[in-house]
C-alpha cells in the first residue's frame, strides 16, 4: 500500500509540475524571456529528478556523510551548470536531457568509486 501512495504522490507532483510549466509558459505576467524560462523550468526539473533518483536508488546509504558529500557536490556541478546557461545567448529546454543523464553518471560513478554497494543495506561502504 505505501508503494501506491508514493506513486500516487510521484505522480501527482510531476503533474503540478508541468502544468505549473505550462501554465507559466502561457501567462506572461512574469516577463521572462524563452531562454530564461528553460534555463530554470530546465535546471529546476533536472534537479528534481537527479536528486529524487539518486535518493530513491541509493537509499541505503542516506546514514553515511560521504553520501551526502557526493549529493552536495552533484548539486552544485548542477548550480553551476545553471549559471552557464543563463550566460549563454540561447538555451533550449531539451538541452538539459544530456547534462542530467551526465549528472546521474557522475554520481554512480562517484557511489560505486567509493565503494558503495547496493547489496549491502545499510552496512556502508567497505
Amino acid at each position: 500500500m505505501a508503494r501506491v501512495l508514493d506513486f500516487i504522490i510521484y505522480i501527482s507532483v510531476g503533474l503540478l509540475l508541468v502544468a505549473a510549466a505550462i501554465w507559466s509558459a502561457d501567462n506572461d505576467r512574469f516577463g521572462l524571456t524563452e531562454r530564461a524560462f528553460n534555463v530554470w523550468t530546465g535546471g529546476i526539473a533536472g534537479a528534481l529528478v537527479v536528486v529524487g533518483y539518486v535518493l530513491k536508488k541509493h537509499y541505503n546509504f542516506t546514514g553515511q556523510p560521504i553520501f551526502w558529500l557526493l549529493t552536495l557536490g552533484l548539486l552544485a556541478i548542477h548550480v553551476l551548470a545553471v549559471w552557464f546557461a543563463l550566460s549563454l545567448r540561447e538555451w533550449k529546454l531539451i538541452w538539459w536531457t544530456p547534462i542530467c543523464l551526465a549528472e546521474i553518471g557522475a554520481i554512480e560513478y562517484s557511489i560505486n568509486r567509493f565503494a558503495f554497494r547496493p547489496d549491502l543495506k545499510k552496512s556502508g561502504p567497505k
